[in-house]
């Protein structure tokens, strides 16, 4: 791995390209501890550790950050294939060939827990097969590989896009869980919003970070941090113990983060952002 690039080069990176607003109006920048935490965030995805990022940093949109991904690159802080994806007013930065791998994943080894937490219910529970999912991924994995077979050749990074048939069906929700690789993702009947059942549940919250010595020296990143209903643990077990072991092992094949940490604690909160 080639030289870490400065702390500020980072933080002059992210302020000039993820300017969000007006170009007449005065913009407020980002902070250097965001902006360093956005570097690390997309370099957890340049390593391997997951298959994309939600940028949820500001409002930026999708050529702003693949500008922003090109200075990463012209610092010698990526190395591996980062492309941009907008769906609906969000936008996730991916690797396109680990996201192939996490849905083909799904298909073939169930590797990740659906839970339907709609509002209608009054718990929790494993989804079924009107979720839907199942043919949902495999109708988005032959989208990403035609869209790898053309314009994906090319030199990253660059806006992707699904087809307007497949965007229309996903619950966005249940996508954004799969391609972040998280072992349970949620899913909920679109028709009735996006409320659920899932007040005052207790959730089981497993987190995951590390140091990052390629950001900053002494800097620490959160990698991921997901959540499951605390009364699905003995249903979701086998994912998430699947999870486990595959982040350990895709840990020790990288060398931008050192010094693993795995936390678990139990929360129970009146309202969850879905």
């Amino acid at each position: 791995m080639s030289a870490a690039p400065p702390a500020d080069l980072l933080v002059s990176l992210a302020q000039q390209c993820l300017q969000a607003g007006p170009k007449k109006k005065k913009t407020k920048r980002l902070p250097p501890s965001v902006c360093l935490d956005l570097a690390a965030q997309i370099l957890v995805v340049d390593s391997g550790l997951k298959p994309a990022y939600l940028y949820d940093v500001n409002c930026a949109g999708p050529e702003q950050i693949c500008l922003y991904l090109d200075g990463l690159y012209a610092a010698g802080l990526l190395t591996g294939a980062l492309h941009v994806l907008p769906l609906d007013g969000s936008v996730l930065v991916l690797s396109v060939d680990r996201a192939i791998l996490r849905l083909e994943e799904l298909l073939l080894k169930d590797t990740v827990a659906i839970v339907d937490v709609s509002r209608s219910r009054s718990a929790p529970a494993i989804a079924g097969p009107e979720s839907g999912v199942r043919e949902l991924t495999l109708d988005t994995v032959a989208d990403l590989r035609i869209w790898r077979s053309g314009a994906g050749r090319d030199k990253p990074p660059q806006v992707i896009s699904l087809s307007e048939a497949v965007r229309s069906r996903w619950n966005l929700c249940t996508l954004f869980g799969i391609l972040l690789g998280y072992p349970a993702t949620y899913w909920f009947e679109r028709d009735g919003g996006s409320d659920s059942c899932l007040s005052m549940v207790p959730l089981r919250v497993r987190a995951v970070s590390a140091s990052c010595p390629a950001i900053a020296p002494g800097f620490r990143a959160q990698i991921c941090s997901f959540s499951v209903p605390d009364l699905l643990t003995p249903d979701t077990r086998g994912a998430v113990d699947c999870w486990t072991r595959d982040m350990q092992e895709k840990f020790s094949q990288q060398l931008a983060f050192t010094d693993i940490s795995l936390s678990t604690e139990t929360i129970a909160l009146p309202s969850v952002a879905l």
